[in-house]
């Protein structure tokens, strides 16, 4: 895999399932609690309250509904895009989305291909950057995999951080924006300063919680 197509793929998001979370904080901070994410199949925008969690679980969830929407059928993604995206700023997504489709379908061979290739995430932790009741900014991050065993390396692990804009809409937390991502922080083994820069680069991160199904 390119490091080209890779970052369209990977920045634009990614999971094979979709995150619902049930958050209901108002602050997010050192004694906050924890959000609490549910792995499923549903779709529920509305689930995530008007929070600085709720907008954390939000971006993680609508982070990994572009890798689904890259791997599935035309009218499946306009679905999803549908479901997620703002009034005013679904028509650009849904195009970047499909560029993303494109780069994927090509790449792995789909849809012909589509059992063999793998698409995971799990966030790790998050940052709110800001926060109002009507728009948020939150930063995720993640570990991915993502490949097809005879693409490039196969299906190694990439760790990322996305950058995802929110707008409270319809009743509901939804994008403002294409998530934008980029490497990093890694954990690289035998390396202590490697270590020490990475403990430094996620302290101030905010965890997540799951339950499982």
């Amino acid at each position: 895999m390119s490091n080209k197509t890779a970052a369209i793929l990977a920045g634009t998001a990614v999971l094979v399932g979709v995150l619902i979370g049930r958050a209901s904080a108002d602050t997010v901070g050192a004694a906050a609690p924890k959000a609490k994410q549910v792995t499923g199949q549903a779709l529920d925008p509305k689930s995530y309250p008007r929070t600085k969690e709720g907008a954390a679980t939000a971006a993680a969830a609508y982070s990994d509904v572009f890798l689904r929407a890259a791997l599935v059928s035309a009218e499946e993604r306009r679905a999803l895009i549908d479901a997620i995206s703002s009034d005013t700023m679904r028509d650009q997504i849904g195009r970047e989305e499909d560029e993303a489709a494109q780069a994927a379908g090509k790449l792995f061979d789909l849809p012909k291909e589509q059992a063999n290739v793998l698409g995971r995430i799990a966030p790790l932790g998050y940052r709110v950057v800001s926060f109002t009741n009507d728009s948020a900014r939150v930063e995720i991050w993640t570990l991915m995999l993502l490949g097809k065993p005879d693409v490039g390396h196969g299906i190694p692990p990439q760790f990322r951080t996305a950058s995802v804009d929110l707008a409270w809409e319809r009743s509901a937390w939804r994008l403002a924006g294409t998530p934008q991502g980029k490497d990093g922080p890694t954990p690289v083994a035998d390396n202590p300063q490697a270590s020490a820069l990475l403990v430094a680069a996620v302290k101030d991160l905010q965890e997540f919680s799951h339950a499982a199904r």
